[in-house]
């Protein structure tokens, strides 16, 4: 079978190439890059696709249109994962992460969905409605605020890696053939290139992400998850796709977990406060 591959796209709108050749090392953002994720697209989207695309159909891969909203959160909660648990000491400090954010939105909503930040994008995940397509497709750099930056295809999806390979009706499958496409898709305009999997080197040793079938990424390997590279090579350039991320994105404070203790200080806490409040009435 032939492999479909991603597609990037260079574009003499584009304005913005994020910070790469402004910033060389990881900065702490003030405000986090958002990027949207509609997976209900309804339009023909500038220099990306000409056919419109149509809604996310989990039908095909052996789940009930009921179920459609588990896949999703499955699959947002696996874009997260990929980008803001990231574990690469020599880029990403203890303590950190990268300054992103993804949410489920409409593509044109002016950033409502974008918890505020004034940075945000769009990408398209649903039905490409033409078989020529490739799995995905985006821009190679940011272009204007609002801007819809990628497509993923879902349907051609299906059809060129999840039929035949794929177990109907298997949630995990099902989330990482789809976000491995988009995790991809969304690296281009962070600067990211395709490379390898022969000589890469990832934190736990699973598959990169920014390789593609048309240079050496089998098909069964996007039904398992994947993760960033900190080495993978093409054409002989090297690429250390976390620390680019880092340079591009740049960096803000984990979320603080609190310890078992913390918590049970906190609750030691709240239940003297309620005993208090109990003796006052």
């Amino acid at each position: 079978m032939a492999y479909k591959i991603h597609r990037t796209i260079s574009s003499a709108v584009a304005t913005i190439l994020l910070l790469t050749a402004i910033v060389g090392f990881p900065f702490k953002r003030a405000n986090a890059l958002t990027f949207v994720t509609d997976f209900d697209p309804v339009g023909i989207y500038a220099g990306i696709n000409t056919v419109a695309m149509s809604s996310f159909d989990v039908t095909p891969y052996g789940i009930s249109a009921g179920q459609r909203n588990t896949v999703i959160s499955s699959i947002m909660t696996e874009l997260r994962n990929d980008y803001l648990n990231i574990v690469a000491p020599a880029s990403i400090a203890s303590g950190m992460q990268l300054a992103i954010n993804f949410v489920e939105g409409t593509i044109g909503d002016g950033g409502a969905t974008a918890n505020g930040d004034t940075d945000y994008y769009y990408m398209a995940v649903g039905k490409a409605n033409d078989a020529s397509q490739p799995l995905g497709e985006a821009f190679t750099l940011l272009l204007s605020v609002g801007s819809v930056l990628g497509d993923v295809y879902t349907d051609e999806i299906f059809s060129s890696v999840f039929n035949g390979l794929g177990t109907p009706g298997d949630l995990s499958q099902i989330t990482h053939v789809i976000n491995g496409t988009l995790a991809h898709e969304v690296a281009h305009p962070l600067g990211l290139d395709h490379c390898a999997v022969a000589g890469s080197v990832t934190p736990n040793g699973l598959n990169p992400i920014m390789p593609t079938g048309a240079i050496d990424l089998p098909n069964a390997a996007r039904l398992v998850d994947r993760e960033f590279a900190t080495s993978c090579v093409n054409g002989g350039t090297t690429q250390n796709s976390v620390q680019t991320l880092a340079t591009n994105v740049g960096l803000e404070d984990s979320p603080e977990i609190p310890e078992p203790a913390s918590i049970l200080l906190l609750g030691i806490g709240l239940a003297g406060v309620r005993l208090m409040r109990r003796r006052a009435a």
